[in-house]
C-alpha cells in the first residue's frame, strides 16, 4: 500500500516509459553499479515508524534507497519500464524492497549491502 500511496502523489516518478529491458553491456553494467554504490554511500541507514516511501533523501530505509537508485537511472536516461521495484520478506519476516533492473541478460537486484551474487532465478545481485 505504501508504494500505491508514493504512487499517487508522485504520478510522473511512477510512469512506466521505454523499453522493458535495458540492454546490458560492460558500460550499463558500471553505470547501474556506480548509482548503486553512489546512494548506498549517500544515505545514512534508519528504520522508519511509518512506511513512508521517498526518494532522493539523506536518510532512510531500504525503499528510499531503492526509490532513489530509480530515480537516478531514470535521469541518466534508463528505461524507466525496465526499473522495478520488488518487496519481499527477509528470513526475519520483515518486509524489504529493492529496486530490480530489468536487463537482456536477467534482473539486476541492487542492493544496501552484500556481495555479487547470481541466484538461481537469474537476478544478480550488486555489491552495496
Amino acid at each position: 500500500m505504501a508504494f500505491v500511496r508514493y504512487c499517487k502523489q508522485n504520478k510522473a516518478k511512477c510512469e512506466t516509459r521505454g523499453a522493458s529491458q535495458i540492454k546490458l553491456s560492460s558500460t550499463t553494467l558500471s553505470l547501474i553499479d556506480r548509482v548503486n554504490r553512489d546512494v548506498n554511500r549517500a544515505i545514512l541507514p534508519q528504520n522508519e515508524s511509518k512506511d513512508v516511501w521517498r526518494d532522493n533523501v539523506k536518510v532512510g530505509d531500504c525503499e528510499d534507497f531503492a526509490l532513489t537508485k530509480r530515480a537516478q537511472l531514470v535521469r541518466m536516461g534508463f528505461s524507466s519500464a525496465a526499473l522495478r521495484m520488488a518487496v519481499a520478506k527477509t528470513p526475519r519476516g520483515e518486509g524489504h524492497a529493492v529496486l530490480v533492473v530489468s536487463t537482456t541478460r536477467g534482473g539486476l537486484r541492487t542492493r544496501q549491502r552484500g556481495t555479487t551474487k547470481f541466484a538461481r532465478s537469474s537476478t544478480q545481485t550488486l555489491p552495496g
